[in-house]
């Protein structure tokens, strides 16, 4: 094989691969007025985090200002999700194992159990949930023993796909990128953000420096990623490019 053949097949591997993973910038980082926050989404124009440490869902502007705040009968809230299409809002609690339809005007509209076992008790449970804008569906992620991606069916009843991970130590956090149809997602213990393909395939790694990262967020049109420490009650902002 020449020399020329050769280092055009490397230069194509290298492009094809240096593709997948995107520039990340911390544009900055701003303290947030909320305990412990565990989860995080971002829908029409505002963030939205649910704290562990009171059982309430805060709406926040996308700076980390409070808006406000919604108490909740819901225990150790971890996830938060718009169902983008029904403008409905859905939080996971991870002793509970459940997945709640909740109204910020009416309360729980319902619950739903999820199936599933996680070794070492109730907290290496239900971490996070995000909405597939183009199939219509949630993923849910496992946090540890198994670390999993848990696809819902439609009518959320139940589990379609189970994917295991081994690219952290756990997952902590779930948002979905309709523009790339990929996921990002969290690990506190491993503190970075890993971009990972529908298949469960990591794509590419980002290490950040924010303790406990337990809580992402996209805004698609911006390309901008947000994430909230459950340790210091901190956000980043981070603007994603080529």
């Amino acid at each position: 094989m020449s020399t020329k053949l050769i280092f055009l097949l490397f230069s194509l591997s290298f492009c094809q691969s240096s593709s997948k993973i995107e520039v990340m910038e911390l544009l900055k980082k701003v303290a947030i007025k909320v305990p412990e926050p565990s989860g995080l989404t971002f829908f029409k124009g505002a963030l939205y985090t649910v704290s562990d440490a009171n059982n309430s869902i805060y709406k926040l502007t996308t700076d980390g200002e409070v808006l406000k705040k919604y108490k909740t009968p819901m225990k150790d809230l971890e996830g938060i999700a718009f169902d983008e299409d029904e403008e409905e809002l859905y939080v996971v609690s991870e002793s509970k194992r459940s997945l709640y339809h909740f109204s910020l005007t009416k309360g729980i509209r319902s619950k739903q159990k999820i199936g599933g076992k996680q070794k070492g008790g109730d907290n290496k449970g239900l971490e996070g949930i995000c909405y597939d804008t183009k199939n219509k569906n949630f993923f849910l992620i496992n946090e540890a023993a198994p670390k999993q991606l848990l696809e819902l069916s439609k009518n959320k009843k139940k589990i379609v796909l189970k994917i295991n991970f081994d690219f952290a130590v756990d997952i902590s956090g779930i948002c979905y990128d309709s523009k790339l149809d990929v996921f990002w997602i969290l690990s506190d213990v491993s503190q970075a953000i890993y971009k990972v393909d529908k298949n469960g395939n990591m794509l590419g790694k980002h290490e950040i420096s924010l303790k406990k990262p337990e809580g992402i967020a996209i805004d698609v049109v911006q390309r901008k990623l947000y994430v909230v420490s459950d340790e210091t009650s901190e956000m980043c902002i981070y603007q994603l490019g080529n």
